[in-house]
């Protein structure tokens, strides 16, 4: 087994985890937090968008 089969799992989660953010964002009332998730949601796409344009490469 290679490094890389090792981090597969992980990775996978860490894909799934805008969406799971979109839903917490759906419930929840405080403007402040839906800021604060909002923000996390744009940055982890923006990451996981510049992963994978990297991975292609």
């Amino acid at each position: 087994m290679q490094l890389e089969d090792l981090l597969i799992s992980p990775l996978q989660r860490i894909t799934k985890l805008p969406i799971v953010l979109k839903e917490i964002h759906k419930y929840t009332q405080n403007p402040e937090d839906k800021a604060r998730i909002e923000k996390v949601i744009e940055n982890m796409s923006e990451s996981l968008s510049k992963y994978m344009h990297n991975q292609r490469l």
